[in-house]
């Protein structure tokens, strides 16, 4: 279900009050989510509203559509538009590629169509507001430049990892996209997506599984990645290179998501979440504490 933290993950609390048993498979708190307490999840067929930090929970479900698969799909990915609060609009993707969105913060939803076979993230330009560009990725890329309505491509031919693909906030003058691809590696799009290549030096062959932006990325040109089975590393050349940040042998080896800090320039918090837990280092990577000290079984599961 959910597991929430108020105290930078010392202490976890569960909410999921008035919500059946079942998968998570996105979080979207609203951008103002310190004063809203607007979060939404993605789940089956749907998602969840909660508008007090996920102590209560309401129910929506988007409805079948044509050429639906037997058992149903899930909601893998949310964005709020840039605009927020002022634009309501709330996108979101669907496992077999349907897109959706939202013109009252998610209260309803209409669909617009199936982008692709499979689709685990949606991505807006730092410039949705004026130019209603945006991208659905899982197989291949995608781009739509009426926030959704109609879709063009593939820019990029691939299976993309969730949340596999990020724009550079200098999107409108660099023109760089970001991406993890399943049995590729890390790869760059410039020309807004025009031409591709494959950055792996340094990454001693492993492949990765999750990625992030530094918060301070215009001034320090770092990501960091998790990759599956050889752990974590980073690039402070806007992925052209990759050093080692942790040992092989620790926890994060095995790492699905990766967040980091608003302020990590000041303090180096990073988190991890792994099989056994989410993890937490205070010093960019170089140690880490295991965080969650409960396990949560879903009882409709063997």
């Amino acid at each position: 279900h959910l597991l929430v933290s108020e105290d930078a993950a010392d202490n976890w609390d569960l909410r999921f009050t008035g919500m059946d048993a079942g998968s998570v498979y996105d979080i979207s708190p609203a951008p103002d989510f310190a004063d809203s307490k607007l979060v939404m999840l993605g789940m089956y067929k749907g998602v969840r509203r909660s508008e007090d930090a996920g102590r209560t929970w309401m129910k929506v479900q988007f409805g079948d559509y044509p050429g639906e698969p037997k058992d149903g799909y899930t909601t893998r990915a949310i964005t709020f538009a840039p605009g927020y609060p002022e634009d309501k609009r709330v996108f979101a993707v669907g496992t077999r590629g349907m897109f959706f969105r939202s013109a009252d913060l998610g209260r309803t939803w209409e669909a617009t169509q199936v982008v692709s076979d499979w689709a685990t993230s949606v991505v807006l330009s730092p410039e949705f507001e004026k130019d209603q560009t945006l991208y659905v990725a899982g197989t291949h890329v995608w781009k739509s430049e009426d926030a959704g309505t109609t879709f063009s491509g593939p820019l990029y031919e691939g299976s993309l990892f969730s949340d596999g693909l990020l724009l550079a906030p200098d999107f409108k003058t660099s023109g760089e996209m970001y991406a993890i691809v399943k049995y590729k590696g890390f790869v760059i799009g410039s020309d807004r997506g025009v031409h591709w290549e494959a950055h792996n030096d340094g990454l001693e062959g492993y492949i990765p599984s999750a990625f992030k932006l530094s918060p301070q990325f215009l001034t320090d040109n770092t990501l960091f990645v998790l990759t599956s089975g050889g752990g974590m590393f980073r690039s402070t050349n806007r992925g052209r290179s990759w050093q080692r940040v942790t040992e092989l042998g620790g926890p994060v080896d095995q790492g699905f998501t990766l967040s980091l800090s608003p302020d990590y320039a000041s303090d180096q918090t990073m988190f991890v979440g792994a099989f056994d837990g989410f993890w937490r280092s205070r010093d960019a990577g170089q140690s880490w504490i295991s965080t969650t000290r409960m396990e949560v079984y879903d009882e409709k599961r063997d």
